[in-house]
């Protein structure tokens, strides 16, 4: 039990702490008694999104990307991040906080000069999802796909697409929601009126899709294709092995769209993208 650690602290370079139990004697910090330590970290974290943009307003000028999949979650944030970098400073999820405690972590520390705010959101039961939304009030909604992933607490993969689907489902008037055309799991999602959906995928009707996929590069290891976007195309060579990572990049580009990047500019950004931690990386 933390409460434990806290003597252990008191000489520590901190303000203070939240607790459920009374403070240690001769505690000299500030202190905050609460009756759940989960719900106080939970409401902070959506204090500091409040605070971040008035989130009651889903048309903000300052995003707050969530994004969730059975898999790609951390490579399309790395991507995202990259192409919102010219908007400004970008701030994201780092490591594994995707969840009940990582995410309200993650927005504690949300610059409010931050330009852009890239979360993940993960899953293993229902609900989940919900819970999360609730606590970020994401202005874009990504689902990069739905997959036989953390079924044991869903119930198979019709279970996944609904959990998965809380991310669509509680988005408000003027949300953007983001669908991979190319999964028709995600694409049969219901998405509430008022929403802005953008497609992506490799299908020529989709808002972004993606063309002439292959690998080059030394050793095959990088991964090129086209972007296009209505009139817009650019060619994009990525460092990366996996066909896979193209439609991670459409995904991007049309968080791009969504909040009026170009798609020349997003191109330029993903070239720079790397692989995240050991993902895809070959040594």
């Amino acid at each position: 039990d933390c409460h434990d650690l806290l003597p252990n602290m008191a000489d520590g370079d901190i303000a203070g702490a939240i607790g459920s139990r009374s403070p240690p004697e001769n505690w000299t910090k500030g202190y905050v008694q609460v009756t759940d330590t989960l719900m106080a970290l939970q409401s902070l974290a959506r204090d500091v999104r409040q605070r971040y943009t008035d989130s009651t307003v889903s048309t903000d000028t300052k995003p707050v990307v969530a994004i969730t999949g059975s898999c790609g979650k951390t490579t399309t944030r790395a991507m995202v991040e990259l192409v919102l970098a010219s908007l400004g400073p970008v701030h994201a999820t780092t490591g594994n906080f995707n969840n009940h405690i990582g995410l309200p972590l993650t927005l504690l520390k949300l610059p409010a000069t931050s330009a852009a705010c890239v979360l993940e959101l993960g899953m293993s039961h229902l609900g989940e999802i919900t819970e999360l939304a609730g606590i970020c009030s994401p202005t874009v909604r990504v689902i990069t796909n739905v997959a036989a992933a953390h079924t044991e607490g869903v119930g198979g993969i019709e279970g996944v697409a609904k959990a998965k689907g809380e991310l669509f489902a509680t988005a408000r008037a003027g949300d953007v929601c983001v669908v991979n055309a190319d999964d028709h799991r995600v694409a049969a999602l219901p998405i509430p009126a008022g929403c802005t959906v953008i497609t992506y995928g490799t299908d020529p009707a989709c808002d972004v899709w993606v063309e002439d996929v292959k690998t080059g590069g030394v050793a095959g290891l990088s991964t090129l294709f086209t972007l296009h976007h209505r009139n817009e195309q650019v060619g994009v060579e990525m460092d990366a092995p996996g066909r896979h990572m193209a439609l991670n990049a459409a995904a991007a580009a049309a968080v791009g769209v969504a909040k009026g990047v170009p798609l020349k500019a997003s191109g330029a950004a993903l070239q720079l993208y790397r692989p995240v931690g050991d993902r895809m990386r070959i040594q």
